[in-house]
């Protein structure tokens, strides 16, 4: 006696899911998919942080270096200057020492904008149109202040704000120590 085996169709050049096991099938595919895709995604954005906070890092290097082999304020300062255009995205970043007139908003230590009494939050509205001051301190002595003329609306990363700090704060070593006012010119 001959049987006849009931013969499964190939799925070749056909696109239907008829079976359990194939539902299966294609949902464990979509699920690796999906893992691998966001996995992918995580590893993208934990590159550029990387890549940011080692950029961050060696503005505060290379300028503590320079700090710490006696530079003159002058190429502190410019160095500063030009670190902080890059870091916060500015149109211009200008240098003033002595007497400070008027009341721009300044960023302060926690790297937050202050306009007066007013806390600006960068985050949601962006930098102001107008420049934006930050003090070179040393201890409780303003020692000058960078003007900063920022791309309105631009809203550089908190950490970036708090590093553009931490580079005045140099600053304001190098002259609290360093160099007398009238050689800075």
């Amino acid at each position: 006696m001959h049987t006849r085996c009931k013969r499964t169709p190939r799925p070749y050049q056909r696109f239907t899911i008829t079976r359990h096991t194939d539902i299966e099938t294609t949902v464990l595919l979509l699920a690796v998919g999906a893992a691998v895709s966001e996995l992918a995604a995580r590893g993208r954005r934990a590159r550029r942080v990387v890549v940011r906070d080692t950029s961050y890092l060696e503005a505060l290097r290379s300028t503590s270096a320079l700090v710490a082999d006696g530079h003159d304020a002058r190429e502190v300062i410019a160095q500063v200057q030009a670190q902080l255009v890059a870091l916060l995205g500015l149109r211009a970043a200008r240098f003033e020492q002595g007497r400070l007139l008027g009341r721009p908003p300044r960023l302060t230590e926690d790297g937050t904008l202050a306009w007066g009494e007013v806390r600006w939050n960068i985050d949601e509205h962006g930098f102001p149109n107008e420049d934006i001051e930050l003090l070179a301190r040393s201890g409780d002595r303003t020692r000058g202040r960078f003007l900063l003329t920022p791309v309105p609306g631009s809203a550089p990363s908190p950490e970036a704000r708090q590093v553009a700090v931490m580079l005045s704060s140099l600053v304001g070593a190098v002259l609290a120590g360093k160099v007398a006012p009238s050689t800075i010119g």
